[in-house]
């Protein structure tokens, strides 16, 4: 069966080389993995780069594109006190849930799944706990990160969905592409006479040839005919396909984006405005998030964390909020 096997692969793969030699444009070759890295590594990027962690660097080596790539990649990670180092770690559920379906106990793991330490009490609130070393506070990536004791991160939202169909739309893109090239077709009389005038063609598209001689004896006296076609394949379709997946990734991820089904000649303020305060909402719901977290940590171990927006982000918020403002007054001067 083995010997079976190999034989068949060895004639597939001939039979695929025979047929590029033929025609060197029929197979095209489509990166799927280099194209679903690419926009794995620009999602990762965007992510971690959206809230700025201050303070870490006074008891943890951790930056703060490295503390949001943990989040991004595991949608939720404890923060608990090691001697009077703040460690940022990996977890498992133990124990369930509280009445509120928050988790209750934890135990801490390393990267490569062994646990660190010994198992920890979840302090959800302030108050609920004095202050101990067998104590640690959850930090999640956005609301309902954490479901019944399971972690969804965001990578995997993003990756299984929109990055998964982005690929494919890529894909597509490239085919249409190499099909919409104008081509010139020759009606041949005899298989001969197709692989003659492929290798001429092949020679005449080979610029380390200048000189071309073409032959003219009897085998391919045979008259053929040459017609052109051309596939029109409308590519902007494509585009918007790609541009959709982008915005309603970026939507998710609480980044604003160009909406490109909006009017060219006009645009309709209250669809943009709502668009703006639905990618706002997430924004800002990763930053209550973190924030809260943030309180935790300084109540229970003393220090002073704090996080905010990126430069870039915190920007678009501002002018959002100046021209609701600016929409507010212009709404009362009317009506006064």
């Amino acid at each position: 069966m083995k010997d079976t096997r190999c034989y068949m692969g060895d004639q597939v793969r001939l039979y695929r080389e025979e047929l590029a030699r033929a025609n060197p444009k029929q197979l095209v070759d489509f990166c799927e993995g280099a194209y679903l890295n690419l926009l794995k590594a620009q999602d990762m990027i965007q992510c971690c780069n959206r809230y700025e962690w201050i303070g870490l660097e006074n008891g943890t080596a951790l930056s703060s594109q490295q503390l949001e790539c943990m989040l991004y990649q595991n949608g939720a990670i404890c923060c608990f006190l090691e001697g009077e180092t703040l460690v940022f770690s990996l977890f498992t559920e133990e124990n369930g849930l509280n009445t509120y379906g928050e988790l209750s106990s934890i135990q801490p793991i390393t990267l490569d799944g062994r646990t660190k330490g010994k198992r920890k009490r979840v302090m959800n609130r302030i108050g609920d706990y004095t202050l101990s070393d067998d104590v640690a506070i959850i930090i999640q990536d956005y609301t309902g990160s954490v479901q019944k004791g399971v972690i969804i991160p965001r990578m995997n939202h993003n990756t299984l969905t929109t990055i998964s169909d982005q690929v494919k739309t890529y894909k597509l893109l490239l085919y249409n592409i190499i099909l919409s090239v104008k081509k010139l077709i020759a009606k041949c009389e005899n298989e001969d006479q197709v692989k003659t005038i492929m290798k001429q063609a092949e020679l005449l598209l080979d610029p380390t040839h200048p000189i071309v001689g073409i032959t003219t004896g009897k085998d391919i006296a045979q008259q053929f005919e040459l017609m052109n076609y051309v596939d029109k394949v409308n590519i902007d379709e494509f585009i918007a396909i790609i541009d959709f997946y982008y915005k309603i990734r970026r939507g998710f991820n609480g980044v604003p984006s160009p909406d490109v089904f909006e009017k060219k000649e006009r645009l309709i303020s209250s669809e943009t405005e709502s668009a703006q305060v639905h990618v706002n909402i997430t924004l800002l719901d990763g930053l209550k998030q973190r924030e809260y977290a943030c309180d935790m940590i300084n109540e229970f171990f003393g220090t002073s964390l704090s996080v905010r927006l990126s430069d870039a982000l915190r920007g678009g918020i501002e002018n959002d909020s100046r021209g609701s403002d600016s929409n507010s007054g212009r709404e009362s001067e009317q009506q006064v």
